[in-house]
């Protein structure tokens, strides 16, 4: 039997509870509250202890039977919900008692801005719907509705709860269900008429133990009437000015972040008492290395808990924000990355800002683009993140770049797949056929869930970060693009059937089998093996049947597709794919466009019944008995009536529409313009049609973007876009196909928001995979992902999906690598605290930058940022991602980060009295600025949401018109007199000297606590200038104690380390003081041992008879080149042992 224990007044015991009534496998006991715990536990029989609500919650659904409270197709939703009302309850808890007693007027403010920006966000998801995540009840609706209850019973006035009706409505209809109420009771709500009850929360004043205080009289003996008695009884039109102050929503928001800055004070100022207590511990203890592990522990547990504090405030701070409304951030920035905080509220401010939509009245050159509009099957996999991340990473720079941009959403119906998946559904939950409830009510399901499956994709789509306009959103079923389809039906489609070559076959076999007999030749029939084809989605014999078909020749519309490429109205890119377009393009079939399905666009075509006729005379449509002659159509059943009675005039007729639907493929191919209303003539398909590129993966050329182009032509006679762009597959780390059944399928969000690994697991129940498949899978899953997937961002994800990106090569994506790039963002990050930190609160950047004359270091960075903005550029243009990428990370990674910054430290210790100093400061503060603002626009459509948290917290120029947001700034591009050969020349040479002399130290395992003199010997005379300028930037970037630039025929002292670094060039370390000889030489000794163990080993092995004959050729090179490493390695020890037993014999000399 397990048992939860929470804190007192906390909703998590409901949740449990609740959950298991929809299982009735596990037995649940509560305990009573403990006022000590901050969150609930619940101990399984076994021991085992689960803390917190949403894991809790997912644990009594698994356990107890109710996996249909967390399916894995609606898993990622769940998962957002039940952090939802993890936030909830804490912000609940400084309205509901018992919390409320000890909540300030501050902490309330900021608490309720949270709680209406999440009741907004309710009130949105609900008004369509009954339930968070589906049409049916799930562990989103358990866990919200438990957060929600105590401030709907005690604190939400009627007033609230009629302006969040939708809200109202769901928790009154969740709160009855049987589940509930055994839990629940019956559910009445807080009465009073306006509201937030302030009064309730504030003045309960629960004291210690549970009671209530007692309020002092007003007058003398109990308090007087100073201020505490008066503002016990304040009067009610003070209280209700507050509550007008605390709903203006940006007051609000100031608010939380002022209250998430106290909190970060107050987990620093932790931080450092548990390190004192810490270190104190550790100074009264034993000097065992177990008291200083145990201290050093201690202190360590203590930084990262104020760490998580900060960040937890950050983040509810930010979701604070109201609905639409731009981010307040903390005045003091937050010392780490983290992602939920940083990537919260600005994509609805985005969006409400209309950053998104195009202007129609703009004269900037269009840029238009349509989403590949993924399946409703299901959410969004790791494919479609490839697709929106490469499409917004280009909308985006576009947008910067001076174009009127679009990109327009939408999602397609999938004819088959979504059939499929809905009969499933309704065969796993109802035990039925399509068939036993009807085309209408199948319909229905279908509708269902694509209302489900389609918001889900939205959300996706907004969790990646994708500047789509939201207001053309469109689906392939809607009413315009169904009006598109039955217009393209009428003038393509070739109405007049014919039974197909198949039938033609088997009519000949019958009449050779009729003819043997007639002759006496016939021997019989007999059973012959053969392969069955299978269905790949229902696993169905396929079968073959003797139907009438409808098609559309393709010939003429296949070669004017080959000549739009040929004459380069058309560009693909890679160009090797138009190898592949010729081949398809010029071995064009008719296309059969008819489905025997009930879900998809039905055909317009009606068979006439002349009920004159004899009803056997008629014909059956679809049978042998159908009359070929009596198909008409229509945009509508009226239109086929009008032309059936004039077909047959004066015959009295009725029309059946064809039950079958057409190809899916058929509705996507008009997409680019079926988006604008086609085949209305609309200002919008005038000015957005054709569109500039389309994107999507390379195998779906023929499938999709083929069609597109032949009917794009065919009807509206244009070419529907300019330029095709392929991208790669995406596979695993191990190069296998995506697959549910390896376990390999990675749900974007999980990367986005990590999981851990049961979550992982959780995934795969509740869908399609039978049991061994489900374990196959949970075994992939642990092999690659043993301790889940590690919480990345959107910006890391987006970034190294487009990084992979190199034409024509597919994608191995490893998980580690993204997460390298959530570490980059946190180094982004630090260099911009570093920045704010030095450019100080008063620094504003100069409007004129005289560049000749600047530091070394800032002339080389400019023109190095010059160079990354070039090849930048080039990169987007010519859709080569990866060189795009490299250049902006190498730029802020390898010189702005390693070398710029570093070198800025010595420049900012100057002392300004100092001659040239404050000169030398200034003009390397601009540059700093210039390069962060500039390398954030760079960087900003690759990684849209930290660059805008950072951007905006940068200094402008004064007088300076400046954009509201980074997306809608300019691009940057090459300033002329900023790229200098000269100065990147000079840098490169020092950067030579720098990392050899780096190597060297790393030689000796010299730590940055050990600096020795540092000493050049350099034969050229211009170099040698160079280096003897260079000197303070010389020993900063390697750590050295003084640079000293030896003369001709002057010898380095005794006791050196010596790296040569070309022909004119030779470095020396002095290691004399700053190395102890005997230690080292111990150390190297034992070394030495070490290595000429393992390499007499190896070489034994190799020397072993039939060594040369059984072992294979590649293991046989790979040991070769470890003997070649070994010997080398060996050697370098060796000539260390000679430098140290040098020194040793100078120190005993000396």
């Amino acid at each position: 039997m397990a048992a939860i224990c929470t804190p007192p007044g906390h909703p998590g015991a409901n949740v449990a509870l609740i959950a298991a009534q929809f299982g009735h496998q596990l037995k649940l006991t509560v305990q009573p509250p403990d006022a000590d715990l901050k969150e609930p536990v619940l101990t399984t029989a076994d021991g085992e202890q689960i803390q917190q609500s949403d894991a809790i919650a997912r644990y009594v659904a698994s356990a107890g039977g109710a996996a249909d409270l967390y399916p894995a197709a609606a898993a990622a939703a769940i998962d957002a919900w039940l952090a939802t009302a993890l936030g909830i309850e804490r912000a609940a808890a400084a309205w509901c008692q018992p919390g409320s007693a000890a909540a300030t007027a501050e902490q309330r403010a900021a608490a309720r801005a949270q709680l209406e920006a999440v009741l907004v966000q309710l009130e949105t998801a609900l008004a369509g719907s009954s339930r968070l995540a589906g049409a049916a009840t799930t562990l989103a609706d358990v866990a919200v509705l438990s957060s929600l209850l105590p401030l709907y019973q005690d604190v939400l006035g009627l007033d609230a709860q009629q302006q969040f009706g939708s809200v109202t409505r769901w928790l009154q209809a969740c709160a009855a269900e049987p589940q509930f109420a055994a839990v629940l009771g019956a559910v009445s709500l807080c009465q009073q008429p306006t509201g937030w009850a302030e009064a309730a929360a504030a003045a309960a004043g629960v004291a210690e133990g549970g009671k209530k205080k007692k309020k002092k009289k007003k007058g003398g003996g109990g308090g007087g009437g100073g201020e505490d008695g008066a503002s016990e009884s304040a009067p009610s039109t003070q209280a209700s000015a507050a509550n007008l102050e605390e709903m203006d929503p940006e007051r609000a928001a100031r608010k939380a972040a002022k209250l998430a800055e106290k909190e970060a004070k107050k987990a620093k100022a932790a931080a450092k008492e548990a390190a004192k207590a810490a270190a104190a511990s550790d100074a009264g203890a034993p000097k065992d290395d177990g008291g200083k592990k145990a201290g050093k522990k201690a202190e360590a547990e203590a930084k990262k808990a104020a760490e998580a504090a900060e960040a937890q405030a950050w983040l509810e701070a930010a979701r604070a924000t109201p609905a639409g409304e731009k981010k307040v951030l903390p005045a003091e920035m937050p010392k780490g990355y983290v992602p939920k905080a940083v990537e919260t509220a600005w994509y609805e401010w985005w969006q409400q800002r209309g950053f998104f939509k195009p202007d129609l009245n703009s004269d900037k050159p269009p840029f238009v683009i349509v989403i590949p509009p993924p399946n409703v099957t299901g959410s969004l996999h790791i494919g479609h993140a490839l697709t929106n991340a490469i499409e917004d990473t280009v909308v985006r720079w576009r947008r910067m770049s001076g174009y009127n941009t679009l990109w327009v959403p939408g999602t397609d119906h999938a004819g088959i797949a979504t059939q499929t998946v809905v009969e499933k559904k309704i065969a796993r939950e109802q035990g039925k056929t399509r068939h036993d409830i009807g085309r209408e009510g199948f319909l229905a399901e279908v509708w269902e869930w694509v209302g489900e499956y389609g918001d889900r994709i939205c959300s996706q789509l907004r969790r990646m970060g994708s500047s789509v306009d939201w207001d053309r959103k469109t689906f392939t079923m809607d009413e315009n693009l169904s009006a598109a389809v039955k217009e393209a039906d009428n003038r393509l489609v070739n109405w007049c059937c014919k039974l197909r070559t198949a039938v033609s076959d088997i009519e000949a076999r019958v009449t050779v089998v009729e003819y043997l007999k007639e002759r006496g030749l016939f021997r019989g029939t007999l059973d012959n093996p053969m392969r069955l084809g299978l269905c790949s989605r229902s696993k169905d014999v396929i079968e073959p049947v003797l139907k009438p078909q409808w098609w559309v020749n393709c010939q003429q519309m296949a070669a004017d597709a080959c000549a739009v490429v040929r004459d380069g109205r058309l560009e693909i890119i890679p160009r090797e794919f138009e190898a592949t377009w010729f081949r398809w393009m010029e071995n064009i079939r008719d296309w059969c466009v008819s489905r025997q399905l009930w879900w998809g666009h039905r055909i317009p075509a009606y068979y006439v019944a002349l009920e004159d006729e004899a009803e056997e005379q008629r014909g059956n449509p679809g049978a042998p008995s159908e009359h070929m002659d009596r198909w008409v159509v229509g945009r509508d059943e009226g239109e086929a009536l009008a032309a059936a009675r004039h077909r047959f005039p004066g015959r009295p007729v009725k029309v059946v529409q064809d039950e079958d639907v057409l190809d899916t493929w058929f509705s996507s191919g008009l997409f680019p313009f079926s988006v604008f209303q086609w085949p209305q003539q609309t200002p919008e398909l005038a000015r957005f049609y054709p569109t500039s590129l389309l994107e999507t993966g390379h195998d779906i050329l023929f499938f999709w973007v083929a069609r597109m182009v032949m009917m794009g032509m065919k009807l509206t006679g244009e070419v529907p876009f300019k330029q095709v762009f392929l991208h790669s597959l995406v596979r695993d780390a191990h190069g296998r196909k995506m697959s549910k059944s390896l376990g390999n399928v990675i749900d974007p969000i999980n990367v986005i928001e990590g999981i851990t690994l049961d979550g992982l697991h959780q995934t795969l129940l509740g869908g399609n995979l039978d049991p061994k498949e489900v374990e196959k899978a949970a075994s992939g899953q642990r092999a690659d992902f043993p301790d889940g997937i590690e919480e990345c961002g959107t910006d890391a994800l987006r970034f190294a999906l487009v990084a992979y990106t190199s034409q024509g090569r597919d994608i191995n994506l490893d998980i580690k690598r993204v997460v390298s790039y959530r570490h980059w963002c946190n180094k982004l990050w630090n260099a911009i605290r570093f920045a704010m930190i030095n450019l100080g609160s008063e620094f504003q950047p100069s409007e004129a930058l005289d560049v000749p004359s600047f530091p070394f270091a800032s002339r080389w960075i400019l023109s190095k940022l010059n160079g990354a903005v070039g090849t930048t550029i080039r990169g987007m243009e010519a859709y080569e991602f990866s060189i795009a990428t490299s250049a902006v990370y190498n730029f802020w990674q390898y010189e702005l980060c390693d070398v710029f910054i570093e070198l800025m430290k010595p420049v900012m210790a100057l002392d300004d009295a100092a001659e040239g100093a404050a000169a030398a400061k200034q003009a390397t503060r601009d540059t700093l600025w210039v390069c962060l603002e500039a390398g954030l626009r760079l960087l900003h459509p690759f990684m849209p949401f930290v660059t805008e948290e950072l951007w905006q917290r940068l200094p402008r120029r004064p007088g300076q018109q400046q954009a509201a947001s980074i997306m809608v700034a300019d691009y940057p591009a090459p300033v002329e007199g900023w790229s200098s050969e000269q100065a990147e020349a000079d840098m490169a040479y020092m950067l030579l000297v720098v990392n050899r002399t780096r190597a060297l130290r790393a030689d000796y395992d010299l730590t940055t606590r050990q600096r020795p003199p540092m000493l050049l010997r350099c034969k050229d005379a211009a170099k040698a200038a160079l280096l003897a300028s260079c000197g303070v930037e010389i020993t900063t970037l390697t750590t050295n104690a003084s640079l000293q630039m030896l003369a001709e025929g002057e010898a380095a002292p005794p006791g050196c380390a010596v790296a040569i670094i070309d022909e004119v060039t030779t470095v020396y370390l002095s290691l004399s003081g700053v190395l102890d000889a005997a230690k080292e030489l111990e150390k190297l000794s034992k070394r030495e041992g070490e290595a000429v163990g393992k390499l007499d080993q190896l070489q034994r092995k190799m020397a072993l008879p039939g060594y040369q004959d059984k072992t294979p050729e590649d293991i046989k090179a790979l040991e070769l080149e470890r003997v070649v490493k070994m010997e080398a390695e060996l050697e370098a020890i060796r000539h260390h042992i000679a430098d140290m037993r040098t020194l040793l014999a100078e120190a005993a000399a000396a």
